[in-house]
């Protein structure tokens, strides 16, 4: 506020929003991008994260894959909550009860040591939820000579260039960045402009990219 900001787009990444709350009160525009707060009437662009993870896991099971681990971020933070909730909800619809839900961090360290500890009951699948946590999981697999797609299948959220350049070119649920951001700066400048928008929370729609880290089992 002592710069005199005319405006923020930001992506929170801790779960405190009475600071944001306050600055939105006080009258400046803010846009939330990616992570965003529920509770809150902040305008936010972000990605439906609840039909990414559904339609990941729904994949999976198709291939023939019931015993399938997942591997959280950041617990509460609200994508990951409605990645997590996407998972068990396809679970779910297939009558599949007998899954796990590990992790606790959006990094490379959570998906290593996770994995490590899936050896004894290992999975035939595994989700993780960013690729992140997919670089640790690779890691380990590739440590515990486990092959991607031979003996596990993998599947990350989130898309990044260098997942088409692996040995074995990764499946994923891509985010709309492009979108996400020309949205918000359109919405950013709406506000500061205090033009009306129609609707100001806005979801869209992930794309799955599938490469050549599933393997049908059936």
């Amino acid at each position: 506020m002592s710069w005199n900001v005319e405006g923020l787009i930001i992506a929170p990444c801790g779960n405190n929003w009475e600071h944001i709350k306050q600055l939105h009160d006080q009258g400046l525009p803010i846009i939330c991008i990616d992570r965003y707060f529920e509770k809150l009437d902040i305008p936010f662009v972000s990605t439906d994260n609840y039909n990414g993870a559904f339609n990941a896991t729904k994949y999976l099971i198709e291939n023939g894959h019931s015993k399938i681990s997942c591997i959280q971020g950041v617990k509460e933070a609200t994508p990951n909550r409605l990645r997590v909730k996407g998972f068990i909800d396809a679970m779910a619809d297939a009558g599949i009860g007998n899954y796990n839900i590990v992790g606790d961090e959006y990094c490379v360290q959570n998906g290593y040591l996770e994995t490590r500890l899936l050896q004894k009951e290992r999975p035939t699948a595994i989700f993780t939820l960013s690729n992140m946590i997919a670089m640790g999981c690779m890691k380990a697999l590739k440590e515990m000579n486990v092959r991607i797609p031979d003996d596990i299948s993998l599947i990350t959220f989130d898309d990044h260039l260098y997942l088409d350049y692996l040995a074995t070119p990764l499946s994923c649920i891509a985010q709309p960045v492009d979108d996400i951001t020309k949205i918000a700066i359109k919405f950013l400048f709406a506000r500061i402009n205090e033009n009306e928008i129609k609707t100001n929370q806005i979801l869209l729609k992930p794309e799955m990219k599938l490469r050549k880290s599933i393997r049908r089992i059936i």
